[in-house]
């Protein structure tokens, strides 16, 4: 399957989520809720395990994901709770090479969508002062959880 999410893409969504207001970063976490329930349910029930800062960070980045994936025009069907659970296993492999490659910088390039992936790991990582700060432990967590999700909406598209 062809690369859905180009570095531009990637940049010019987060570029216009970021600056956009509550209401509508709510309107697009409905909207990304209603086109791929499972996946909604799935970012859900991981927010739910965090503090409110972490769980935010984690529904952000969610719907930054969605919204590029959204952008580029593809069309999708629905993920479904056994595709989930497939990338889910799938992106442990992925984790596990990279804690194992310790705090190397990360070449995105052979993942299913680099310019997303690239994106997750760079906005929780983040180090503004105004960031959420993640334990090692949330961070490889938060991590392979929207690395599933992406992986998921990258399998979803519709050849």
């Amino acid at each position: 399957m062809k690369i859905l999410v180009s570095e531009e893409l990637m940049e010019a969504t987060w570029m216009m989520l970021g600056g956009s207001n509550r209401a509508n970063l709510l309107r697009q976490q409905k909207t990304s809720m209603k086109e791929q329930q499972a996946l909604a349910e799935f970012i859900f029930a991981n927010v739910r395990l965090y503090e409110e800062d972490v769980g935010g960070l984690l529904m952000y980045v969610f719907v930054v994901v969605t919204v590029a994936y959204r952008q580029s025009k593809a069309k999708f069907s629905k993920v479904t709770v056994a595709a989930i659970m497939q990338r889910w296993q799938e992106v442990e492999a992925i984790i596990a090479a990279m804690k194992a490659q310790g705090d190397a910088k990360y070449d995105f390039q052979s993942y299913v969508e680099p310019a997303v992936f690239r994106y997750i790991y760079e906005a929780l990582t983040d180090e503004d002062g105004d960031a959420v700060k993640l334990m090692d432990e949330e961070l490889w967590h938060c991590l392979q959880v929207l690395f599933t999700a992406a992986s998921c909406l990258h399998g979803a598209q519709k050849v």
